[in-house]
């Protein structure tokens, strides 16, 4: 059985295939480097996942040649300095999705790291209850440091 898109968001892309829910990071042409969007799309996205019946596992991966490039500095720094009350809510939109939900998220959890990995990403990897690395991204010096 093939893969079916189960949702879309503007940033991030959920896919479901017999009980293993794929949820992607849908920004290729920015190495899906982290903006406040991504932050709002993926924290709805775990949210409904969490209570989802049909997803068993969730499997977390990037689109194209990156898994993540860390927080699009352009959009997320920049693009908020006017605005405080948007930076606070990205800023916590960011934290809660990426510290707090794929920590306790309720079902297992697999980080698929798929190219590069950088920034505050990396460090949610750990959060993942199995981390599958490509042969490249281990040849690179990416250490996995599990407690």
């Amino acid at each position: 059985m093939a893969a079916t898109l189960w949702k879309e968001y503007k940033t991030v892309r959920v896919e479901k295939e017999d009980g293993t829910t794929w949820c992607i990071l849908n920004r290729p042409e920015k190495r899906n480097a982290m903006n406040p969007q991504l932050h709002y799309d993926m924290l709805e996205a775990l949210t409904e996942l969490e209570v989802d019946k049909e997803t068993q596992v969730l499997v977390l991966t990037g689109a194209g040649p990156s898994w993540c490039a860390g927080q699009d500095l352009r959009e997320y720094f920049r693009g908020t300095d006017d605005n405080p009350l948007e930076r606070r809510k990205a800023s916590w939109a960011s934290q809660e999705w990426r510290w707090r939900r794929l920590f306790w998220f309720p079902k297992p959890t697999i980080a698929m790291v798929n190219g590069f990995c950088f920034g505050g990403l990396r460090r949610r990897v750990y959060a993942a209850d199995r981390l599958r690395l490509r042969h490249r991204c281990r040849r690179r010096g990416l250490r996995v440091e599990r407690s």
